[in-house]
């Protein structure tokens, strides 16, 4: 029996057919009321394509280790209380197509020469 299946359609995982290994592909924590930091340990979530954490109140600056979530498609911290500047870092991510980092504090300028790796980017929310 697959665990992440029955965390309330929150959590989703893949098993690999060969080595049987199950892992975490997609997490949705939209409004449920997580404060605090990021943790870096989401960053050990390699195979995750969809991560959104939209609408609570999470706080930091989003970890440089996010780099080595290289397979996600779609990122939304949106409507959270991140603050700082936004790390070079994203320009790893660049399966991503969908960037949603709005309504947060950011400030200080915004890493282009990073988001031009971004070649699938077609929703980009600040």
């Amino acid at each position: 029996v697959d665990w992440c299946c029955y965390l309330t359609n929150k959590v989703f995982c893949n098993t690999d057919q060969f080595t049987k290994a199950t892992r975490i592909t997609a997490i949705n924590f939209t409004g449920v009321g997580l404060t605090g930091p990021l943790l870096l340990t989401l960053s050990n979530l390699t195979a995750m394509v969809f991560l959104q954490l939209r609408g609570n109140k999470l706080k930091g600056e989003i970890p440089d280790s996010f780099k080595s979530l290289t397979k996600l498609t779609f990122l939304d911290l949106g409507f959270n209380y991140f603050r700082g500047t936004l790390t070079a870092s994203l320009g790893f991510m660049t399966e991503l197509v969908q960037l949603k980092i709005d309504d947060n504090f950011f400030f200080g300028h915004v890493p282009f020469e990073a988001l031009a790796k971004l070649s699938k980017l077609t929703v980009f929310e600040m």
